[in-house]
């Protein structure tokens, strides 16, 4: 046998290279772009050959091919000429090849590629273009990228054989490599456990424990984590939502494949939620937060969103590592028209008062604002002291509307008593008549009640008197019954009125009268008036 020096060894490694690769330089590249150029780098070290031959190493590849060739044929006819003597019986300076790796040339043999490296892993990807088998190397704890030729042997969990394209990702196998991390043979690891529908997995990231239904193991720092046939970060893992299905050997988890993954569901224009509650399916009641985002496990849902008179339904779908959009503008008030109400609260003289309003029972506070109020009908109430209370209904179906609220004085006017006159006359006198008059203290006739200011035409030098029914209350108002006074209590006197924009209303047992007595204007006859209404009233007797 022929012993290579350093040189010559290099050489022909770099022809063991090539029966792989071949002159391809989109080969050569996608072997970087898989592992990454430092863990390629890395990967060659450790082999002891670059995939990435020189121009000037694939030139010297090739003569060293071709002399091969030719030792090989010249190789054979001393076979033919001188070996075939004896069929059983070894050439002189013949050695057994212990390895059963064949010889590049027979008779001139290069050292052998032992089987030295065995790997307990993960499949990431395989790619038949290449032939290369991306790993994560349990034991090691580190990605790998093996290549696999024609020779290479690849075994099911079955014993049967089957191709390096049928390895699946996620599968857990044992890689016998040689020096240079040729695979030689490739076999399931049937020693392998299985945890499946995994609920409940717990993550001790301190002490790398792992608690598998009930059961603790432990597991390398960069365990492979497998999500929808893609390496995701173990961080990435929610255990209280995902489901799994957890691999090992022995105490040791050698993979974890998300079955059921989770998502996210994002509010969008929620404001009129906040601090209401979010119901998906069966399986969530969430308290909506200023936050708007929720982590929920995939799946199909009905998704209910509510908060006081609002409320929204929708079917929504969470896709793994996805973010859902469920928007609740139209279930809002967004949605809805919105009227600006001012409101403003007077007495009968439109003197404003300082009341308080209750809209649909609900205390509201109005002076200076708008009260904002979707379109539709409302109950009121208005309390002020002093007045009636006032009920009533608005409908608010525009933009901005302006309210104007009225109250009646619940408290009577009380007049300044004044000396009444003595009447000798009978007190069924009509209008017109003169009666006798005892005048007041004074020697004048004057007015119990000053009414100048009410807006009548009045003869300031003489009175109208209301004699009957007595004890009864007597009130002027003006025709509409827009304005009320009150005079005073029955037998009592006011100027005589000469317009005929006024009447006289008579409160008495619990009745009320209004008398249109002046059918025109009195006459300015410098005479006083007498009225008497007692024969209008029931007695009670």
């Amino acid at each position: 046998m022929i012993n290579l020096g350093p040189e010559e060894e290099n050489k022909n490694s770099r022809l063991y290279e090539q029966r792989v690769y071949g002159t391809d330089k989109q080969k050569r590249k996608r072997y970087d772009e898989l592992l990454g150029k430092d863990t390629a780098d890395s990967a060659r070290k450790r082999s002891g050959y670059d995939p990435r031959p020189s121009s000037t190493e694939s030139h010297g590849g090739i003569i060293a091919l071709m002399a091969v060739f030719m030792v090989a044929i010249f190789g054979l006819l001393l076979y033919l000429v001188f070996g075939g003597k004896s069929n059983t019986g070894k050439r002189p300076g013949q050695q057994t090849d212990p390895t059963g790796t064949a010889s590049l040339t027979q008779g001139v043999s290069a050292t052998p590629i032992p089987a030295g490296f065995e790997y307990l892993a993960v499949v990431l990807s395989v790619d038949t273009e290449i032939k290369t088998i991306k790993i994560y190397n349990v034991r090691e704890d580190v990605e790998q990228l093996l290549v696999y030729t024609g020779a290479s042997l690849f075994y099911a969990r079955q014993g049967s054989q089957i191709t390096a394209a049928q390895l699946s990702t996620g599968d857990i196998v044992r890689f016998s490599c040689d020096s240079r991390d040729m695979v030689v043979k490739a076999v399931w690891a049937d020693d392998t456990w299985e945890k499946l529908k995994v609920d409940d997995l717990e993550i001790d990231t301190e002490t790398h424990r792992m608690t598998v239904k009930g059961r603790n193991y432990r597991y390398p720092e960069g365990v492979c984590v497998l999500s929808n046939n893609e390496q995701v970060k173990l961080s990435s893992l929610i255990p209280s939502e995902d489901k799994y299905t957890v691999r090992g050997v022995d105490d040791t988890v050698c993979e974890i494949i998300v079955t059921t993954g989770h998502g996210t569901i994002a509010l969008r224009n929620f404001e009129d939620f906040v601090g209401g509650t979010l119901q998906i399916g069966t399986r969530y009641f969430k308290e909506v937060t200023n936050d708007g985002v929720f982590v929920v496990r995939e799946g199909d849902y009905t998704a209910t969103i509510s908060h006081d008179e609002y409320q929204g339904t929708e079917e929504i779908k969470v896709e793994r590592d996805k973010e859902t959009i469920f928007d609740v503008y139209e279930y809002g008030r967004g949605s809805i028209h919105i009227g600006n109400v001012y409101f403003t609260v007077s007495d009968g003289n439109n003197n404003p008062i300082a009341a308080t309003l209750y809209i649909n029972g609900k205390k509201t506070e109005y002076a200076g604002i708008a009260v904002a109020l979707d379109y539709g009908t409302y109950d009121l109430e208005i309390e002020a002291g002093g007045f009636e209370t006032q009920a009533t209904k608005i409908n608010v179906d525009r933009d901005e509307m302006r309210i104007s609220l009225y109250l009646t004085a619940t408290a009577p006017f009380t007049p300044t008593p004044t000396p009444e006159p003595t009447v000798t006359p009978d007190a069924g006198l009509t209008p017109g008549a003169t009666p006798t008059v005892i005048p007041t203290q004074g020697g004048t006739t004057s007015a119990s009640v000053d009414i100048s200011t009410m807006g009548f035409t009045l003869d300031p030098n003489h009175l109208i008197f209301v004699m009957g029914p007595e004890g009864a209350e007597l009130q002027l108002t003006n025709t509409d019954l827009s304005e009320t006074y009150n005079i005073g209590t029955v037998p009592c006197d006011f100027q005589k009125i000469l317009s005929n924009n006024w009447q006289m209303i008579i409160l008495y047992n619990g009745q009320a009268v209004i008398f249109e007595e002046v059918d025109g204007p009195l006459p300015n006859d410098g005479a006083d008036v007498f009225y008497n209404f007692a024969d209008r009233f029931s007695t009670g007797n």
